[in-house]
């Protein structure tokens, strides 16, 4: 009588639980809609930051466990419109972290504290967005100040056009990293990111 009643107890529960079980609705995750923006947003940095790390590690003259500063970035955007140069070297931070075959900093973080690498860095960005040249022996004095083994440059421009009650707008990025040893350009790269919204 106590064992049937035990067995008894023992089914009812399980019958109790598999009914729990199967009458629980099933978990759903939505996704909120993402925020239709023409200008450059978080979405955007990553898969630039991404785009850079993976064609730069894949570039056989781009030698691993180096240092990347992010330096002079000349943008030429529409006043509607921002590039956050933070925000791409921290997205690049976390990529490097995560796989360890470079290293990437701030150029403006790694210079400070030094007077004389900053005046040179100065100097360095000018000509960069002038005349889009970067002279040699700058780079590897900078590189040599700074300990830094490569800079990174970079020029970001935008461009919109109207198509019926459509704006489009085309982000353009071009980058170019600096050897600081040979003072030479070693390695090119550039994507566009277009997007478009009802006017």
């Amino acid at each position: 009588m106590k064992t049937f009643v035990m067995i008894g107890g023992l089914a009812a529960g399980t019958l109790f639980l598999s009914g729990c079980l199967t009458t629980q609705p099933d978990i759903q995750v939505i996704e909120s809609p993402r925020i239709v923006t023409l200008a450059i947003d978080a979405r955007d940095y990553n898969e630039t930051a991404k785009r850079i790390y993976d064609s730069l590690t894949a570039s056989p003259r781009v030698k691993r466990g180096k240092v990347v500063s992010l330096g002079p970035v000349d943008v030429a955007l529409d006043r509607d419109y921002q590039f956050d140069h933070r925000a791409l070297q921290e997205k690049l931070q976390v990529i490097a972290l995560r796989s360890g075959l470079l290293e990437f900093n701030y150029a403006v973080d790694a210079l400070t504290g030094n007077s004389a690498a900053t005046e040179r860095y100065r100097i360095m960005e000018l000509q960069w967005t002038k005349e889009n040249t970067v002279d040699p022996e700058l780079l590897r004095t900078i590189g040599n100040l700074a300990k830094v083994d490569y800079i990174l440059f970079g020029r970001v421009s935008s461009q919109t056009a109207i198509k019926g009650n459509q704006v489009e707008v085309t982000h353009r990025y071009n980058w170019k990293l600096g050897d600081c040893e040979s003072g030479l350009l070693i390695w090119a790269d550039e994507m566009e990111i277009t997007k478009s919204k009802a006017r």
